[in-house]
């Protein structure tokens, strides 16, 4: 009777270190996807940074090339 307990007692033991170890595989598995997220959630937010810097710069460009008067004032307006 005692043999049965004891394996009883060492089946729960071991389960319960298996699921510790899964647990704490999962939740750094969880930490790892959120940093990879949070990156790539900075690195789009750059380049539509830089795009909107550029297609600025393309649209004052041209404004300049095509500025017929000759003056400074007339750029900024549409």
């Amino acid at each position: 009777m005692e043999n049965k307990n004891t394996k009883k007692a060492s089946i729960l033991a071991f389960t319960l270190i298996m699921l510790s170890i899964l647990l704490l595989a999962g939740l750094s598995l969880m930490g790892s996807v959120n940093i990879d997220q949070r990156a790539s959630i900075d690195s789009r937010k750059s380049v539509q940074a830089l795009q909107s810097a550029e297609s600025g710069s393309a649209v004052m460009v041209s404004k300049i090339r095509n500025n017929i008067s000759g003056t400074i004032d007339d750029l900024g307006s549409r």
